[in-house]
């Protein structure tokens, strides 16, 4: 016998919440329960609206113009990305990606011989997820890549 995954999920049995895992019902916490509620009404939590208002994207917009070569970053194109609503208010993502946000962010650190000796740290917040993730990679340069000379060639490792 085989058994499909629902539509609507997650699903109560006894007043607990269980999701399918392979061919078992697991019960699930509560962050689980939230995603599972979304996921049940085909959302997503960077879909939802956002409390942000008057947002800016310069980040963003320097990143597009670079990648795919836009001139300026409009509000039909912050549609079009699912990064604002046709009624004006802007979405999760929306927020995630704006140059300042009310998001924790990432904490970077580079440890020494265990994990009681940090030799660097940066805790970064409050603003978009490109600039969290151009601050991961340049600490992760900074300290995992090196030039290797290679003959008469210099390359990055």
């Amino acid at each position: 016998m085989k058994i499909f995954q629902g539509l609507y999920p997650p699903y109560f049995y006894k007043e607990k919440a269980y999701k399918r895992n392979d061919s078992a019902s697991v019960p699930v916490d509560s962050l689980e329960l939230s995603r599972l509620i979304l996921e049940g009404q085909n959302c997503s939590y960077d879909s939802l609206p956002s409390h942000a208002s008057n947002l800016h994207f310069s980040i963003l917009e320097k990143a597009l113009q670079k990648k795919i070569g836009i001139e300026k970053l409009t509000p039909d194109l912050l549609i079009t990305l699912g990064l604002r609503e046709k009624n004006g208010k802007y979405t999760n993502a929306g927020a995630l990606f704006a140059d300042e946000n009310d998001y924790r962010g990432i904490d970077l650190v580079k440890f020494g011989d265990n994990i009681n000796v940090m030799l660097d740290r940066a805790q970064i917040e409050k603003v978009s997820v490109l600039k969290l993730y151009q601050d991961a990679l340049q600490k992760y340069r900074q300290y995992y890549q090196n030039e290797v000379i290679d003959g008469a060639y210099r390359r990055k490792k």
